[in-house]
């Protein structure tokens, strides 16, 4: 059994990352992504895989690998907007 299939056994995609996401934004966040980008960023962010090592687990080309958790970050990072520190304290734009 390779290393990949050693980490995903006895988990499903429901149940996996709410184990270790305790918070509730952030869990409504992934959940509110469409499929395809939850499962790629949960496997890639969560879970730790490599992007070869996710594309065979979905059936897709490591391309599509990297173009599917663009997008999916992107999307939880609009959705978890309101929790950035201002932006003053985070070394940019001062008042």
């Amino acid at each position: 059994m390779s290393s990949t299939s050693t980490r995903l056994v006895g988990r499903t995609r429901r149940n996996c990352w709410r184990i270790r996401i305790v918070d509730n934004d952030s869990r409504d966040a992934l959940a509110d992504l469409p499929p395809e980008y939850r499962v790629a960023v949960l496997l890639r962010d969560i879970d730790g895989l490599s992007n070869k090592e996710v594309a065979p687990v979905l059936d897709i080309k490591p391309g599509t690998v990297g173009s599917r958790l663009h997008r999916g970050r992107a999307r939880l990072r609009a959705a978890l907007a309101h929790r950035a520190p201002p932006l003053a304290s985070r070394g940019g734009l001062h008042a």
